[in-house]
């Protein structure tokens, strides 16, 4: 219920109190101020006026605690981990700072300060650049995630009505790349793989190549998900990226590897933890040595500069330059976005030339 008091200059106040906020009104007749309560108390009874009110007494720190608490474990773990690191940073910054005042001046200033100075904990330090900032992807990977968080804020929890990561002016993306080996790059890399000490990274590279699957998904792959028979592989929504389930088709190829694989396999743990690929010392849980091979497989076969995620992008490229199209390439990849698998379409610039050329020549090619 409101409050009315009258002021020493002969006008009237009427008060409004909802939780630690104040809301006031003053008027020279406490007969003008009843519109005011009346709308006022019925906005709150509404939910209408809860984010005013939650975004003065919220501050940012509790925001992020329940963000961890709540989203966070709905991501996949390795970006749930690179959203909090970043959202930690933040509340090192503006943690104690109410909602309602953290400003595009506010983001903006503190983003400057990532591509100058870098984060300044041991974590940020190992994505910052030789003079001492972030790359401006990276800078821009941290707007993103106070984004994300307040665009929860403003459509679940409502404790804020406004995004203020959308009026941002945020860096630049990167360009993507665009290693793509060669035939004979991709023979010499898959002959020192064939070599290498471990006797999964020939197999784990090969799947690789013939699913376009990403390389967790493919070195944590689990036979339970795994059929022969229908020679596919599903891959359950917490172990990939977009957390959805996938289908992944299996090629005649990919189904030799993994019959040679199951013909090997040695069954450790009857709970139900079967990695296709078990490590040395723990065959129930996945192999974890394989970068190191890889990286050596790439030095020995004379190669720079080559990822292991390329190649998926190696993938895309064999299927675009073979005729797929680009929304069955982001069901195969599982692009969530159709934007992603877009970078793609550079490739078809020749077949575009062509045609340009055979209309400046009228039509005779």
């Amino acid at each position: 219920m409101a409050t009315f008091v009258k002021t020493p200059g002969g006008k009237w106040k009427a008060i409004v109190r909802v939780r630690d906020v104040t809301l006031c009104r003053t008027a020279a007749r406490k007969t003008d101020l009843l519109p005011w309560v009346e709308s006022t108390e019925r906005k709150i009874r509404m939910g209408q006026g809860v984010p005013a009110i939650e975004s003065k007494v919220r501050c940012f720190a509790e925001a992020v605690e329940r963000y961890e608490r709540e989203v966070l474990p709905r991501l996949s773990p390795r970006t749930a981990a690179t959203h909090r690191a970043r959202l930690r940073w933040w509340v090192s910054k503006i943690g104690r700072t109410p909602l309602c005042n953290i400003t595009v001046d506010t983001l903006e200033r503190h983003c400057r300060t990532l591509l100058e100075q870098g984060p300044g904990d041991a974590a940020g330090r190992r994505a910052a650049l030789n003079g001492g900032g972030v790359s401006p992807s990276t800078a821009r990977g941290y707007m993103v995630a106070v984004g994300g968080l307040f665009t929860v804020m403003r459509k679940k929890w409502r404790w804020v009505d406004y995004n203020p990561v959308r009026d941002c002016s945020l860096p630049p993306t990167g360009e993507a790349r665009e290693r793509v080996l060669t035939g004979e790059e991709m023979e010499r890399l898959l002959a020192e793989c064939r070599r290498s000490r471990s006797p999964y990274l020939a197999p784990v590279v090969e799947l690789l190549l013939e699913t376009g699957c990403r390389f967790g998904e493919v070195s944590r792959l689990q036979w339970r998900d795994v059929d022969l028979d229908k020679r596919t592989i599903r891959l359950p929504k917490r172990k990939t990226k977009s957390r959805r389930v996938r289908i992944v088709p299996l090629t005649e190829h990919a189904v030799a590897i993994l019959r040679d694989l199951y013909q090997r396999r040695v069954v450790v743990d009857l709970t139900g933890a079967d990695p296709v690929f078990p490590g040395k010392t723990d065959r129930t849980k996945p192999v974890g040595e394989l970068k190191t091979g890889w990286a050596a497989a790439c030095r020995r076969a004379g190669i720079v500069d080559f990822h292991v995620h390329d190649l998926r992008h190696q993938v895309a490229t064999w299927l675009f330059q073979s005729g797929v199209g680009l929304d069955q390439i982001g069901r195969l990849l599982g692009h969530k976005s159709k934007s992603v698998t877009s970078l793609y379409a550079h490739l078809g610039l020749d077949e575009l030339r062509r045609l340009l050329e055979r209309k400046e020549n009228g039509g005779t090619r």
